[in-house]
């Protein structure tokens, strides 16, 4: 058992298992049958002390030393850091912010045509930009090159995660909707906002960003 661990794509795999465990109780919460249910609760008490993060993380890390060049070990990497950020702190919340970035920096160099990596860049960007002002002092305090970004920044991610897109994708539409209101471009944003909102994709996920859109459209009606 022990040789799998010195093997990139089964520690790949392995990180990528635990953040879909982290996604799935974050969306669906505990189960319904006894066993389900217990097993559920123990697995969710794991993730709300960020155990699962930190063990995705762990076998990344090591996935990492043994093949550095791989964009897909970077991109999984950034998406378990990001998943663990409202079970830390502050401090540690703009720390993992620089790893997220350097994570999917080096993801996209390897594979720019990812749609994936310039959406990740852009919700990074667009969390910068919308960072409140004792956030921004710590994080002044902890680095000497603080993140910052604007949310034209972000805009150009979401815009280029779009061109690359093979389908609809309505979370991404949604968010460059939200640099559009964000710069004051609110007749653009309920156009992108229409577009969201004709986008048919069904699952779970849509039902909370349906919602965002449909709150959004209510308020900027008026741009149209």
């Amino acid at each position: 058992m022990s040789d799998f661990f010195t093997k990139p794509n089964f520690l790949l795999e392995l990180g990528i298992s635990f953040c879909l465990v982290v996604s799935c109780l974050k969306q669906f919460g505990t189960g319904s049958s006894f066993i389900l249910e217990q097993v559920a609760v123990f697995l969710y008490s794991c993730l709300n002390s960020s155990l699962f993060g930190d063990l995705g993380i762990e076998a990344l890390d090591k996935a990492l030393e043994l093949k550095k060049d791989d964009a897909q070990i970077h991109k999984w990497y950034a998406v378990l850091v990001g998943s663990r950020s409202e079970y830390v702190s502050l401090q540690e919340r703009i720390d993992d912010g620089h790893k997220f970035k350097k994570h999917v920096d080096a993801a996209i160099a390897l594979s720019p045509d990812d749609a994936s990596l310039h959406y990740m860049l852009g919700r990074f960007d667009f969390e910068v930009a919308g960072l409140k002002w004792y956030e921004r002092k710590v994080a002044a305090a902890l680095f000497s090159e603080p993140p910052n970004a604007t949310y034209t920044d972000a805009l150009q991610h979401f815009i280029q995660a779009e061109k690359l897109a093979n389908f609809e994708w309505k979370e991404n539409k949604l968010m460059i909707a939200k640099c559009k209101i964000a710069t004051g471009d609110y007749k653009e944003a309920m156009d992108w906002l229409t577009q969201a909102s004709n986008c048919k994709q069904g699952d779970g996920l849509d039902d909370k960003i349906d919602s965002e859109v449909k709150v959004l459209m209510e308020k900027y009606n008026s741009y149209r």
